[in-house]
């Protein structure tokens, strides 16, 4: 879906940029005078921004960013048309067509390479015979039966397939009915309505029923799968699914009370827990959690391991929870942030909580371990807010007056940023809150450039993958909550040198070490933009 400059002409009539959007020997800032480093220079010191979400894609009526007021990027497009960067498919180790997302597409880039996800490899065990030969999930029962326990099974329940999918769950119900153990194997399920349509999980939950699932809660993953620290939401859920003080009393017809929310326009994503009558998880029950992706309940599984139950996660998510792992990922070396330090270089890396995962584990590939030189910087996300349309600006603010201090101090070399607003707005499908945060990272982008250009910084801009240049399903009507798989744009400010026009999340880190002077690791498949 390659675009021109006119994707962003709607903003293009306002006032130029401050800071000197510098993409070319061609290119020159508003006063006609070249600002940037000189390339070629060893250990120069370059800034990795970024803006998740930001998709690229034509102009149109579903498009709130070719509506915002973004006079910073719209100079930039008009300048030099951006590199476009496949960050969906096979690209990021997904199946060909699956969109991308924050964790792949942070993979990819700190690797420089494509990274075989778990999502393809738990659909190829399951293809080959289902989960049979996997030794954690045999474990489970075979515990469980010796005890006379119950198995709680806790998982997203659609067919999205970015953080798990309802067949992973179904597979865990094949597995239990292997072990004659069916009547004794409860779904604890997550609806989604954000990487699916908004109300989807009458029939999600439906289809597991018929391969049956003995549902116990339904709880919408908003609360479930919070990542933004709301110790709130985490109590709410576990008070759900273990009967501690808190707990709802129990519905007798989980459709009829999905409906009823339905009517008051609470979404999928939005659902109250639901308590059905099912036990709850006892002291000594096993629990096995069935996404795959790390992120999204990694807060639910710290709780209920802090419980002291036992755990069985489809990947580690987090090297600090005790659980049992089925899939493990293997810490990959060769990345961007080990180069960065075997070349003596210090580097900072920054993202508000939402975030910081992915620039922290996900970027130096699947390691918590840092670096010499390495520093973390965790910006709070907001939290007096339910959702995020509701501050469409988020922390972005805090996070740009970060980077300038980072930048003017000088204290490092290589600095890496993820600004959420975008993603994460556009997870709520309010189409002009998505505007707004565009607009928003937009006046960020500008100050982090001129503060780039003020202190002989390099500044690469990019996106992980799209989500809110389409805001709207195919009816033109219903709201859309999901990524997309459009390219993602890539700028390079403050170098007397062009992008090459195309490539993938893989060339990202190999033209980062090639900018700071260093030679990429031979790991790395990427190519040098």
């Amino acid at each position: 879906m390659a675009a021109s400059s006119a994707v962003w002409s709607a903003a293009s009539s306002t006032a130029p940029p401050t800071a000197p959007p510098v993409t070319s020997a061609a290119a020159s800032d508003v006063e006609g005078k070249h600002t940037g480093v000189q390339v070629g220079d060893t250990k120069q010191r370059l800034l990795l921004l970024v803006l998740d979400g930001l998709g690229w894609a034509p102009e149109g009526e579903h498009n709130p960013l070719s509506e915002a007021d973004i006079p910073f990027i719209s100079r930039l497009a008009e300048d030099v048309p951006p590199t476009l960067l496949e960050a969906s498919g096979s690209v990021v180790g997904l199946p060909p067509g699956q969109v991308g997302n924050s964790e792949v597409g942070h993979l990819t880039i700190g690797t420089g390479r494509t990274i075989p996800q778990a999502s393809v490899k738990i659909r190829d065990t399951i293809t080959g015979g289902g989960f049979r030969g996997c030794p954690a999930l045999a474990d489970v029962f075979a515990r469980s039966r010796a005890g006379g326990t119950p198995v709680h099974v806790i998982g997203i329940a659609s067919e999205g397939g970015a953080h798990g999918h309802i067949d992973h769950i179904g597979a865990v119900l094949d597995l239990a009915e292997e072990y004659g153990w069916s009547d004794r194997t409860y779904v604890h399920a997550v609806s989604d309505g954000r990487d699916v349509p908004a109300r989807t999980a009458l029939h999600d939950l439906a289809q597991l029923e018929k391969r049956g699932a003995r549902l116990a809660t339904v709880v919408g993953r908003k609360l479930a799968m919070d990542r933004s620290g709301r110790a709130d939401r985490t109590e709410s859920v576990v008070a759900a699914l273990t009967g501690a003080n808190g707990a709802p009393g129990t519905t007798g017809d989980w459709r009829a009370a999905v409906q009823e929310h339905y009517a008051a326009g609470v979404t999928d994503e939005h659902l109250p827990p639901l308590v059905l009558d099912a036990p709850r998880i006892a002291p000594g029950d096993e629990i096995v959690m069935t996404n795959f992706r790390p992120d999204g309940l990694r807060q639910l599984a710290t709780a209920l391991a802090a419980t002291g139950r036992p755990l069985t996660t489809m990947t580690r998510y987090s090297d600090d929870i005790p659980a049992s792992v089925v899939f493990d990922q293997e810490h990959v070396d060769g990345t961007l942030a080990q180069a960065v330090a075997a070349a003596g270089l210090a580097q900072v890396h920054i993202a508000e909580r939402e975030k910081y995962g992915h620039v922290t584990y996900l970027l130096n590939g699947y390691t918590q371990q840092r670096q010499a030189g390495e520093r973390h910087i965790m910006v709070a996300s907001r939290t007096d807010v339910p959702s995020f349309d509701l501050a469409p600006e988020m922390s972005a603010r805090e996070i740009t007056e970060r980077l300038i201090g980072e930048l003017r101090s000088g204290e490092a070399q290589f600095l890496v940023a993820n600004i959420a607003n975008i993603d994460t707005v556009g997870h709520t499908g309010n189409y002009d809150a998505v505007r707004q945060a565009a607009e928003v990272v937009d006046a960020c982008l500008r100050d982090i450039a001129a503060a780039a250009a003020e202190h002989g910084a390099y500044l690469l801009v990019t996106a992980d993958h799209g989500n809110g240049e389409s805001m709207r399903e195919a009816d033109g009507v219903t709201p859309s909550t999901r990524h997309t798989t459009s390219p993602v744009p890539l700028w390079l400010l403050g170098a007397d040198r062009a992008l090459a026009p195309s490539g993938d999340l893989r060339d990202i880190a190999p033209t980062c070490l090639h900018l700071l002077g260093i030679e990429p690791p031979a790991a790395m498949s990427g190519r040098v933009l």
